[in-house]
């Protein structure tokens, strides 16, 4: 089944506008609305073109010998090394990213990852990848139970999840934007934090040759544009 954007809109009772900026990134609901809405469209296996435009465009700088890539779609379909997912610190695995990695590659994920729990919040620890094409997670704890985030927080996670991948001599690794779901921060903020930090580590000492920012939808796309 395949909804158009008015069928969508009559099923959750709002206006089609409504859904028309959600698909392009005017709109960014919270809470129980982005749940309700993300359930909606994942049943109804929807595509809008305002989503397809951008979907997989890449832009991509080169810093030294490591390529930092742009990438508007699903982290979970991209095979690296590794993908980075957006944690709590007792590190289960509930919505956002962290839900949309434990349905496609499987519940052992989190198992692995919930044994290696829990760790302090900035900090970063490494599981199997299960059905991805990936071949590891690197879980990023960016929030305790409170689900609260900052600067500090963010920035940390990204520099633990990158040594991480230098501890294990990787190659690639896809990010999403942390911090941006749960955490609310604003997306220029978490693009700032997160570019730095990848610039940092890739000045002082990296094994990565491809980094990917792994961008679901079109406002982050375009903070991270703008910040790239």
């Amino acid at each position: 089944m395949r909804l158009t954007q008015q069928e969508m809109a009559d099923e959750l009772g709002t206006r089609q506008q409504t859904i028309s900026e959600w698909e392009t990134g005017m709109y960014q609901p919270r809470g129980a609305s982005a749940r309700l809405l993300t359930i909606i469209a994942e049943r109804a296996s929807f595509d809008y073109e305002a989503n397809e435009k951008r979907k997989g465009v890449k832009v991509e700088r080169k810093l030294d010998k490591t390529i930092i890539r742009l990438y508007q779609g699903d982290i979970t379909e991209l095979e690296v090394d590794a993908i980075v997912n957006a944690a709590n610190n007792q590190l289960w695995m509930g919505g956002g990213v962290a839900g949309a990695i434990k349905r496609k590659g499987g519940r052992e994920i989190e198992e692995e990852a919930v044994k290696k729990g829990p760790i302090p919040i900035g900090e970063a620890v490494v599981t199997g990848a299960g059905r991805l094409r990936a071949k590891h997670v690197i879980h990023a704890a960016t929030m305790g139970q409170d689900l609260a985030t900052d600067e500090g927080k963010v920035a940390d996670a990204t520099k633990n999840s990158l040594l991480r991948a230098l501890g294990l001599g990787l190659s690639s690794i896809a990010f999403p934007a942390l911090g941006a779901g749960v955490g609310c921060l604003p997306l220029s903020q978490v693009a700032r934090v997160m570019m730095g930090e990848v610039k940092r580590h890739i000045n002082e000492a990296t094994t990565l040759e491809v980094v990917i920012f792994a961008l679901y939808d079109e406002a982050a796309y375009r903070a991270f544009e703008a910040e790239l």
